[in-house]
């Protein structure tokens, strides 16, 4: 039989690795949860060639696996309810492995390092602790291709997978707490529910059996006795032991009375509406509302429950307060509109009733809070508050620090969410819109969302509170929002995160909604700010409906910029004095447009479609040879055709994700190089955004025109050399250049734009060529100079040219990942610094 550091020698990738070990051991796979591989006593983290007898490098290596385990004890969705933590990590490239017990790193993994990286980027501080554990400098590095060490290895490892043979080493069992429970349930019901139904939830006896002392295994009667209450109730559920140990060896039982009270106080979410709370439509999804009580902990301290009085006046079902500790309800306020959410948030917040309410934040007390301070203790006395008076008086207590949490409705939406909902007539026409009137706020004030703001602000105004909120992010940067920014929203940022709007059960757009921390106390224009939110990635196992972990892949900017910096703003836009056909697509004019836009400058060459200055609009870009019919369109003249073009190229070459979906395109913020803008030009005339053409003869308004395509990169004395196969069209070819031609013939361009120029002069010679075999009439080809559009579409049409294109698409793409970090690095789009998921 092949020893192990032979059948090792050929591998060429980490999977290679991954596979013999499995092969060699007898292993069976299972990577769920995106480990390595697991077996229930050993976790496998492998590599290809690391050097694992290096600190550094094995330090790294053993940092991303507890990772994993940190995942196994706290996180509890997916697959990670079913997983014990093995007693056993073993690191193992094609050299080299090191295996050693999981409990001695159990300060490590349950310790405070940033856990929301993904673990190939570990937290470099745990990297560096490591390296100066006692332990760490002891534990030893296996080299295979030693005869003596590769033998000790493998028995070592025999004997850890082996659940047979009994091991000195100590194990350690993931705990239960109130932020994980419904996934235990989840998992313990899956298993015993069937055992013990007979008219009892069966999460009562999931609360009896996970604390200390509530359960007992009967070997002699082959299942369980629960005590169910203190009275001494005892019901006995026949269970098979190999499942109830199964269950056991995983998880350790709760020994800590509030942590059973915190659970007992969210029991009946399991059972009677859970689903609909857990998965809810329209509702924040419950890992983010925990992971928005994480970024509060990480900024005001992790006692921030009982030094914080909390309010949220949307909540809805009370999915943002879910995961707070029972023990600290007194501190929390719930307010929402809906009278059943109401009363389901007495059922969750029972401890609390009086802190429960029903309000109607943008209608109720308006009046009174924004009358005279005198004028308002007259109202109080009279009895007029329909705010609580615990709440009223804890709001005029100096010494109350505030946390506003809140996921406030958008747009006309009447439901607590994030732009979710359906719209009804007139609903933003409330008493804080009045309010919002009298300061002259214009549109904004339509916005329910802004409406919530404006009396937070006023609510809040001198008082040490900071707002935590679930939005989209157009307040910060777009340009319906501007008044909003200068008049209201100049909070000071402190942290925060963003992630995608598909996580929200019923939500068909990808956009990003953002967890943003805000000091209300503190005050300062958004365009001051650096606005930076980390962001995060999560799975969803739709079968199950079990969301995942969230886990941060990166980190992305938002510019809070004036409207005035966008670059819809940085391009002169000419005067336009001449009528002309108005273009709907390349050879199609628009002549049944109601709102059309026909009008074109003196020099026109062609125009811009340049709609909206968001990147979610970046397909509603591109330039034609008459003037585009749709709004946002300019015309092109030499002395801004640079600029034009540089703009079509800017807008379109950025991938539009969820993550950079709301972004703004901003002037640069430096003076452009002429390589950058010459690339630009080239790239952009070769697009499929270039929908020059040249037509014949076009009735309009009574009159005839001809569109002669200024965007044709040759000149004319060039095209007069190639073969051209219909003598007609050789015979209308000016002697002047069109005004393209003759920009490139003094442009100084790069090696990758010449690339690009030369396969594309090919292209247009075998268009020339193949003229007489191409479909004139489809594609209109009437004239010499014709389009780019008209060129590639007739050529494909006849399936010609397909290595050409092929050709092109590669030199093409070339010049788009050249260009692509400079827009960054001008300042056109906010940057980003996000890694693919794993």
């Amino acid at each position: 039989m092949k020893k192990l550091s032979e059948i090792l020698l050929d591998t060429k990738t980490e999977e290679d690795v991954k596979a013999r070990y499995a092969e060699f051991f007898k292993i069976k796979y299972n990577t769920a949860d995106k480990h390595d591989l697991y077996h229930d006593e050993v976790l496998f983290e492998f590599k290809y060639d690391v050097n694992l007898s290096s600190l550094h490098g094995k330090a790294k290596v053993l940092a991303q696996i507890l990772y994993y385990i940190f995942r196994l004890k706290f996180k509890q969705s997916g697959e990670y309810a079913e997983k014990r933590i093995p007693p056993f990590l073993c690191l193992a490239d094609k050299n080299e492995t090191v295996l050693t017990e999981t409990a001695i790193w159990k300060k490590y993994y349950s310790g405070n390092y940033d856990w929301d990286l993904q673990p190939s980027s570990p937290d470099s501080k745990l990297v560096e602790d490591l390296k100066k554990d006692e332990n760490f400098l002891k534990l030893a590095t296996f080299d295979l291709q030693k005869s003596f060490d590769e033998m000790n290895f493998c028995e070592a490892l025999e004997k850890a997978l082996d659940k047979q043979k009994p091991l000195d080493f100590g194990e350690d069992k993931k705990i239960i707490s109130e932020e994980n429970f419904e996934e235990v349930f989840l998992y313990w019901d899956s298993i015993f529910h069937n055992d013990v139904q007979n008219g009892v939830k069966s999460s009562r006896y999931f609360v009896c059996d996970i604390s200390a002392g509530k359960s007992e295994y009967s070997d002699m009667k082959g299942g369980v006795n629960f005590y169910l209450d203190e009275k001494g109730k005892t019901v006995f559920k026949t269970i098979l032991k190999k499942n109830y140990e199964k269950f056991w060896n995983i998880y350790a039982k709760i020994d800590n009375p509030r942590t059973i009270e915190g659970i007992l106080a969210k029991i009946d979410r399991l059972t009677d509406d859970s689903l609909r709370r857990f998965e809810g439509q329209f509702f924040t999804p419950l890992d983010f509302a925990k992971k928005g009580l994480e970024y509060l902990e990480k900024n005001l301290g992790k006692d921030f429950y009982k030094k914080y009085k909390i309010w949220d006046m949307c909540a809805g079902t009370g999915n943002l307060e879910y995961y707070i500790p029972s023990e600290f309800y007194h501190n929390v306020y719930v307010s929402t509109l809906a009278e059943d959410e109401v009363e389901h948030l007495k059922k969750v917040f029972w401890t609390i009733p009086e802190n429960v309410f029903q309000y109607n934040y943008l209608n109720d007390d308006v009046d009174l809070l924004f009358a005279e301070s005198e004028q308002q203790e007259i109202l109080q006395q009279m009895g007029n508050w329909k705010l609580p008076k615990n709440l009223r008086e804890d709001l005029k207590n100096p010494e109350n620090k505030w946390i506003i949490l809140i996921n406030p409705p958008y747009a006309t939406s009447q439901i607590a969410g994030t732009n979710m909902g359906e719209s009804k007539k007139d609903v933003s026409h409330t008493k804080i819109r009045e309010k919002m009137h009298e300061q002259n706020l214009g549109e904004v004030s339509r916005e329910l969302f802004s409406q919530f703001l404006f009396r937070i602000e006023k609510e809040f105004r001198g008082k040490n509170a900071v707002l935590a909120m679930y939005s989209t992010l157009k307040y910060i940067n777009a340009n319906n929002d501007e008044k909003l920014r200068e008049k209201i929203f100049d909070f000071s940022y402190k942290n925060g995160f963003i992630f995608n709007s598909l996580n929200f059960t019923g939500n068909k757009g990808s956009f990003p909604v953002g967890f943003l921390i805000w000091d209300i106390a503190k005050r300062q224009p958004l365009e001051q700010q650096n606005i930076v939110v980390d962001v995060f990635e999560s799975t969803i196992r739709k079968k199950e409906m079990i969301r995942g972990s969230a886990i941060k892949i990166g980190q992305k900017k938002f510019i809070a910029e004036n409207k005035e910096k966008f670059l819809s703003k940085w391009v002169k836009r000419p005067s336009c004095i001449k009528n002309f056909p108005a273009m709907k697509s390349a050879i199609n004019v628009a002549y049944d447009n109601k709102d059309i836009r026909d009008r074109i400058s003196e020099n026109f060459i062609g125009s811009l479609k340049a709609q909206g200055n968001d990147i979610q609009n970046q397909n509603l870009t591109a330039f034609f040879s008459g003037p585009s019919a749709s709004a946002g369109a300019f015309s092109i003249e030499p002395e801004n055709f640079v600029q034009s073009l540089v703009v079509n190229a800017v807008r379109r070459i950025p991938k539009a994700t969820w993550i950079n979906d709301r972004d703004q395109f901003m002037q640069p913020k430096n003076l452009l190089s002429a390589e950058f803008s010459n690339d630009c030009v080239v790239w952009s005339l070769f697009s499929g955004s270039n929908q020059s053409s040249s037509l014949k003869n076009v009735k309009y308004k009574n009159q005839i025109f001809q569109i002669h395509n200024q965007f044709f990169p040759f000149a004319s004395a060039k095209v007069l050399e190639w073969k051209i196969s219909n003598p007609d069209i050789k015979a209308q070819i000016a002697k002047e250049n069109r005004f393209v031609a003759d920009f490139l013939r003094s442009a100084e361009l790069s090696a990758e734009s010449k690339a690009v120029l030369e396969i594309g002069q090919k292209i247009y010679q075998a268009f020339f060529e193949k003229w007489n075999e191409l479909d004139r009439t489809k594609f209109k080809l009437e004239t010499w100079d014709a389009g780019w559009w008209q060129i590639r579409m007739s050529l494909a049409d006849q399936n010609f040219c397909v290595e050409l294109f092929a050709e092109m698409k590669k030199a093409h793409e070339i010049l788009k990942k050249k260009l692509l970090p400079q827009i960054y690095e001008f300042g056109f789009l906010a940057e980003e610094k996000v890694e693919n998921a794993e």
